[in-house]
Parts: structure tokens; sequence; C-alpha cells
């Protein structure tokens, strides 16, 4: 703000192109606190702008070099931004033309997502789950994922956030590959134990039969045999 007694009008209009709010001149000071206070209240706000201005910056760097899949798209499907994470997986940027939700859900997840996901986002504002997003090379993504509604000038978009579970996947087919096979192995000896005791039982009733035979035909040899086998049995 430039208070002169001096100043022509040229060298005014030049300073305030320089960057002066307001001039006043010292003969008529009638404004200056009305000047003053506003002066303020724009120093305030401008401060402000600039905090929101850093803060929305530093927010973009953190949402671009994020770990995570982020993708905002319309109603109409168009994806309108995706950070760096989405465009190494998926190439949304393909060809400097931003492909649609289509082009990144299977056939499955797309018909699940225009006949019911939709509406519940409209609905309730958010959404959770896993789908699979299809890559360039039409090879699967799976991801577990947040979806939320919200308004951008007053237009309908969504925000998806998901995280890849490749190897959560694999680790979960490799215990499932595992109890599988600790399963079949218990299976087979559990039939091996069982023939085991099979042929066992067998073999002792052969083994009583042939006592019970000695004992009705009082053949001694016999008996005198079975009786050092008992004997030499570690019970």
């Amino acid at each position: 703000m430039l208070i002169s007694g001096t100043i022509g009008e040229e060298a005014a209009v030049a300073i305030m192109k320089a960057g002066a709010s307001d001039y006043l001149m010292k003969d008529n000071l009638s404004r200056l606190g009305e000047v003053i206070k506003r002066e303020l209240e724009e120093h305030k706000n401008r401060k402000e702008e600039r905090q929101l201005q850093h803060q929305s910056e530093k927010l973009s760097k953190i949402i671009e070099s994020s770990k995570e899949i982020i993708i905002v798209f319309d109603d109409s499907e168009q994806i309108k931004y995706c950070n760096q994470s989405a465009d190494n997986y998926l190439r949304i940027r393909s060809q400097n033309q931003m492909r649609s939700i289509r082009d990144i859900l299977n056939a499955k997840d797309y018909d699940f997502f225009k006949r019911q996901m939709i509406s519940v986002l409209r609905h309730n504002g958010s959404w959770d789950g896993e789908i699979d997003l299809v890559k360039e090379d039409g090879s699967y993504i799976p991801v577990i994922f947040s979806m939320v509604s919200h308004l951008h000038n007053n237009v309908a978009e969504y925000s998806l956030v998901a995280i890849d579970i490749t190897h959560r996947k694999e680790f979960e087919k490799e215990i499932i590959h595992l109890n599988s096979t600790l399963e079949q192995k218990i299976q087979e000896r559990t039939k091996q134990l069982s023939l085991t005791y099979k042929k066992l039982e067998e073999k002792n009733n052969e083994i009583l039969n042939s006592i019970n035979y000695a004992l009705r035909t009082k053949n001694k040899e016999m008996l005198g045999r079975y009786a050092d086998m008992i004997a030499g049995l570690d019970i």
C-alpha cells in the first residue's frame, strides 16, 4: 500500500502494476482504516491459499509416489487420473491416451461392476473387495481394493486404491498344495498301517488256531515251541 502527497497518476498506476494493492493521497486518508483492514484480510487469505497450495502439492507427490494403484474415473468409465504405480502395472497412459475402467477389469468383474458395484457406490459412497485387474498384455493382477465416490466440480467421480496381492495368492496356493500333499500322505500312511494291522491280526489268529489245535491233540512238541515263543516276547 502506497501513501504519497506528490505522486502522479501514471506513477501510481505503475506502482500498482508492480504489486501495490492500493494507494492513498496524504491529504485524503479517510479510507486508511478500511484499506488497512482489507489488506490484512487479503494477506491472511493469501497465506492460507499458499498453505493449501503447499499441502495440495505435498499430497499430490505422496499419491504419485505411492506403491498402491490409485485411479480416478467418472460415470463415463473414462479414467481421469492414475498415479505412476497404476501406470507401471496397467499401462493406463497407453499411447498417450487414458484407458477406461472396462479395459482394466476382466469380463466377470466388469459385469459385476455394472450390475451392482456402481449403484452401491452411489448409494453408500464406498466399496471394498477383491478383483483381478487386467494388464495391457491381458494377464491378471489380483488386488484388494477400496473404492469411494465423490464430487469434483459437481461431477460424480470415483477413486480406486488397490494393493497387489499376487504374492499372497501364490502363498495361499502353496499352503493349499502343502495341505493337500500332507493329507494324501496321511491317507497313504493310514492305509499302510491298516494293512499291517490286518496282517498282524491274521498272523495272530493263525497262531491262536495252532495253539488251540495243539491243546486239543495234546501235541507236546508244538506246545513247547509256542511256549518258548511266548516266553521270548517282549511284553
